[in-house]
């Protein structure tokens, strides 16, 4: 795995999440959700990459935090990914079903399903971002 790799995918993500961002702000929710779910997929990847592995081939943002959770040296920071997937676990799940609901379904996501995704998906970007730079001593974004 190459730090290229890890760098590209750290600035995908960002700009996947200010791009849901500001479609939530336009009321384009179906997207935003989408989008903001890719971030943060693309953010536990890169990570992975920056660690010097191969990332698990999954969309599921539950069991790639758990995957990434185990895979850092850190017990403090391994267990305090696990014990957030323990605490939002409702959350990541909206999170997760809005990808696919934004996506696929006939339904219009709403406000509120929306607002829990977005807020979520800013959560986790957080923590991540926070592991980044604790692993890297630095972050991707100038």
């Amino acid at each position: 795995m190459s730090i290229e790799l890890a760098l590209t995918l750290c600035k995908r993500s960002f700009y996947f999440l200010e791009s849901a961002k500001s479609n939530y702000r336009r009321g384009y929710y179906d997207v935003a959700c989408v989008e903001a779910e890719i971030a943060v997929q693309l953010l536990v990847k890169a990570l992975y990459n920056l660690m010097g592995y191969e990332h698990p081939r999954s969309h599921r943002i539950r069991e790639l935090l758990s995957s990434l959770a185990m895979q850092i040296d850190d017990t403090e920071i391994s267990k305090a990914i696990r014990q957030y997937i323990r605490d939002r676990r409702k959350e990541l799940i909206i999170l997760e079903d809005s990808r696919r609901m934004g996506q696929y379904d006939l339904l219009m996501i709403d406000h509120d399903r929306v607002s829990i995704a977005i807020e979520t998906a800013n959560e986790v970007y957080e923590m991540l971002k926070n592991i980044w730079i604790r692993i890297y001593g630095g972050w991707c974004i100038d």
